[in-house]
């Protein structure tokens, strides 16, 4: 009996292990858009799988400087945007929130995680990926069962300054 009690509990425990060893990525993606030469456009990051209970997210979100401004959060869709820091980090801007309870919000296939508003500058026919990066702050995903990790499975987006006719009201533009 006392064998085959340590057999199930053996076996229990390796299923378990191997089982709960990494929690599946956290999908995300970003957004892909036009925008006109000096326009506003809001770009949103959106998850996709397994947002659940999570408790803390950080990472950094890189882009050309030259193609678009400096953003600024227009929108956060986890609990409590007062905790979330944003800081400009060049070409990039890092992002760091953390619940400030255990039990943190699911978000739905597709749900806006936050919205940043750029400008596009002056340089039409210019694209810029935007991307999820490692540096300077990697990325990091924490839930309330437990799990942590750096799993990330990501569809990048990109703003893409479109040819304009009206490229006289663009200040500086040299073609």
């Amino acid at each position: 009996m006392k064998f085959m009690r340590r057999l199930v509990m053996s076996w229990l425990c390796l299923f378990s292990g191997s089982l709960w060893a990494q929690f599946p990525p956290l999908e995300i993606s970003l957004d892909q858009v036009n925008a006109a030469p000096s326009a506003w456009v809001e770009i949103s990051v959106r998850a996709g799988s397994n947002w659940l209970n999570i408790t803390e997210l950080r990472g950094t979100l890189g882009f050309d400087e030259s193609i678009i401004d400096q953003p600024v959060v227009v929108f956060w869709g986890l609990t409590d945007p007062s905790q979330a820091l944003f800081q400009d980090a060049g070409h990039a801007i890092t992002f760091e929130w953390a619940s400030l309870i255990t039990v943190g919000p699911n978000l739905n296939l597709g749900d806006v995680v936050f919205t940043l508003r750029f400008q596009a500058k002056c340089r039409p026919e210019a694209m810029t990926a935007l991307n999820l990066l490692s540096t300077p702050e990697p990325l990091f995903w924490a839930n309330g069962f437990g799990w942590t990790g750096n799993n990330f499975a990501i569809i990048p987006g990109s703003v893409t300054v479109e040819t304009s006719s009206e490229l006289v009201f663009c200040a500086g533009f040299e073609p």
